[in-house]
This record gives C-alpha cells, sequence and structure tokens, in this order.
C-alpha cells in the first residue's frame, strides 16, 4: 500500500488520472458526478468507497447543498482530510486507513454510496455490495464506476507498462543517470528504443520520458543532480508502475461484471443498470453499475 499511500499525499490536488485534475478524462468525470450530484437534490449524505484523495467528493460538495460527504480508502495517508463549502454549506470528510469490506456505519443511513476506481479493489465484492445495502437508506442509491478491459485507462496502462518494464528492468536506465555517463546517448538509445514499440498511445512514451530527461539534461549541463533526487524519482516511477500492474489486474471483463450483477440480485437490489460508460471523445471509461434498496 506504500505506492498508494505517497500517490495520494502528494496528489492534493489531481485524480487518479493526473496530478494537476486537468486530463481529458478528469474534465469528463468532474462532469459526470456534477451531474449526478446536482441530480440528487438538496441535503444528501454520501459515502465514496475507495475515495483516494477525495476526488469525487469534492465535486459533491462544490454542487449540493447541505451536502455530507465521507470518503473512506484504506490508504493510511491522503492528504488533506477535510473540506467545506460555506456557500453550499457542505462538508467533506476523508477517513484514512478504513478498508471498504469491513465498514461499520449504522443500517439506512446513506442516499447514496459512490465508488470511482476503487470498489474493484477490494478482495471481497459481496461483502462490499452488502454492506453497501445494509447501510443505504431505503430509496437510496449505489452508482460504481470500476476498470474496464475494454478502457482507455487500461489500454494507457498497458502501454505504460510496457514502457516502464524496458526503462527499469531491461535497461536500467537509472543504473546509467548515477553513474553519469554516456548521458547524450543513453538520451538518444532509450527513446530510439521506447519508440519501437507497438503502442497505441504515443504520448505515453513522451509522458514517461520527459522527467528522465530532465535529469539527462541538467546532467550534461554539469549540473550537480543530488543522489536523493535520483533514488526519489527511481522510486516515483517503480511506485507508479506497481499502481499500473494493480489497476490492470482489478480491470473487468463481461465475466467478472456477471458476478456483481449475480451479487445485486441476490442482495434484492432493484433497478439494477450495468453498462460501459463511454465519451464521444475519448472512448470506453469504464463499468457503470447502478442499483437501489427498495421499501420494505
Amino acid at each position: 500500500m506504500e505506492y498508494w499511500n505517497n500517490y495520494w499525499s502528494l496528489n492534493s490536488n489531481g485524480d487518479c488520472f493526473s496530478l494537476d485534475g486537468k486530463s481529458d478524462l478528469s474534465r469528463v468525470m468532474t462532469t459526470f458526478w456534477a451531474d449526478y450530484f446536482l441530480a440528487k437534490g438538496n441535503d444528501a449524505y454520501v459515502l465514496d468507497l475507495a475515495c483516494g484523495n477525495g476526488f469525487v467528493g469534492k465535486v459533491a460538495i462544490s454542487k449540493g447543498v447541505n451536502l455530507y460527504c465521507i470518503g473512506v480508502d484504506q490508504s493510511t495517508d491522503l492528504g488533506v482530510l477535510s473540506y467545506e463549502n460555506k456557500r453550499n454549506k457542505s462538508f467533506l470528510r476523508l477517513l484514512p486507513n478504513t478498508p471498504v469490506d469491513t465498514l461499520k456505519f449504522v443500517d439506512d443511513e446513506f442516499d447514496s454510496i459512490v465508488s470511482q476506481f476503487g470498489f474493484e479493489y477490494s478482495p471481497n465484492s459481496y461483502n462490499v455490495i452488502a454492506n453497501t445495502y445494509r447501510q443505504l437508506k431505503p430509496g437510496g442509491e449505489l452508482c460504481f464506476l470500476i476498470h474496464s478491459k475494454k478502457s482507455v485507462v487500461y489500454e494507457r496502462s498497458v502501454d505504460e507498462l510496457l514502457v516502464l518494464d524496458y526503462l527499469l528492468n531491461e535497461y536500467d536506465v537509472f543504473s546509467y543517470i548515477r553513474n553519469n555517463k554516456q548521458l547524450s546517448i543513453i538520451r538518444k538509445k532509450i527513446a530510439d528504443e521506447c519508440n519501437k514499440f507497438t503502442i497505441k498511445y504515443a504520448d505515453v512514451t513522451e509522458g514517461l520520458l520527459a522527467n528522465i530527461y530532465i535529469f539527462i539534461d541538467a546532467l550534461l549541463d554539469n549540473k550537480v543532480i543530488d543522489s536523493k533526487q535520483i533514488d526519489a524519482l527511481e522510486t516515483m516511477y517503480l511506485q507508479h508502475k506497481k499502481r499500473l500492474e494493480e489497476q490492470v489486474k482489478v480491470s473487468h471483463d463481461e465475466k467478472n461484471v456477471q458476478v456483481i450483477i449475480d451479487h445485486l440480485n441476490t442482495l434484492k437490489f432493484c433497478n439494477v443498470k450495468v453498462e460501459l460508460f463511454e465519451h464521444n471523445d475519448i472512448g470506453v471509461i469504464g463499468w457503470l453499475i447502478e442499483g437501489s434498496k427498495g421499501f420494505a
């Protein structure tokens, strides 16, 4: 979990797509959740599962009036833990070190329970869904967005892992940087080799090489680079690789999604709806899973 802790503690302004929250995916998801919470009306009590640094909750309190959102995540360091929108009289509180499959909230408490690319990381999806049903008010709604093996997020992750595996394992570029030898040759070699990869998103390679180029160019200009800075950059890349590996692993195909549908039906959720969430300019983003708790 250290790689998630470091990511969320340093990523106060972004989301799971970008560090600054300004990527195309960030904008699409901001619009999606804004529309979702506007439709919920006022005075909603919301639970956000596997919340990360609170991206969904921040959108919620920016749109909802008298809305209170609790975000839970098993990471131990989420950075800032409370947010307030005084104009809307809405609040967000993040609870770190809180696994989503063992929550102890009281029954019939929340108007909505949501999750953006977090539910699927739980090792026990049935427990999470059962807790969700118990904790929703009658008429309350579940809305989960989870990773799909058909999504642009999955495809980009696979591309990034290909490049990262070459840089960190096959070529071990950071050893060359530490030794400060033949850097101009190394710069060209890694660019040439990475550009040979058959990947769908060319900007993936450009983005991953950018920080490495900064270090190499600084050394070529005879600037002093502290070994701790090199260690920190390598650690960041290693942790990013671990996050991507986990993200690819938990991505769902139709068979995996059918298991979730079976859970929802077993637990008597109403109005169950599962579909691929797509955007015209981006493509498939993930599986959108919705349902509601009936009235007794």
